[in-house]
């Protein structure tokens, strides 16, 4: 039989290429968007000896997408206080108001709270 008609399982395939189904990856998001301690497992199965070669991408994925977050957040908070914060309303804390609603957003670490007010 050559070897291009021969079907390959699951099952056949070594253990560090194994796909992982999509239970499989909704779970180990839930997993790793644990603050803290979601974020310690994702370097763990990011760079340490985890044999699965797509956790390990995966792991690594999520690790660079929350660095770029972060980053993101940092560059908001610094550039956007004093750009955005000419009011009265800001008095240390980085906030903004939104042009086109009466929203004020405020960024307390990188905790994001959404506070609805009536601006006058």
């Amino acid at each position: 039989m050559p070897p291009a008609s021969r079907k390959i399982s699951v099952e056949d395939l070594p253990v560090e290429y194994r796909p992982i189904g999509m239970r499989g990856y909704f779970g180990y998001s839930l997993l790793f968007a644990i603050p803290f301690v979601g974020w310690i497992i994702a370097l763990v199965f990011a760079f340490g000896v985890n044999p699965n070669v797509n956790l390990k991408n995966f792991a690594r994925a999520y690790f660079c997408s929350l660095i770029v977050a972060c980053v993101f957040l940092f560059f908001v908070s610094v550039s956007g206080c004093s750009l955005l914060c000419k009011s009265e309303i800001c008095s240390g804390v980085f906030c903004f108001r939104v042009r086109a609603g009466d929203t004020v957003l405020f960024l307390h670490n990188t905790c994001f709270r959404l506070v609805l007010s009536v601006l006058r």
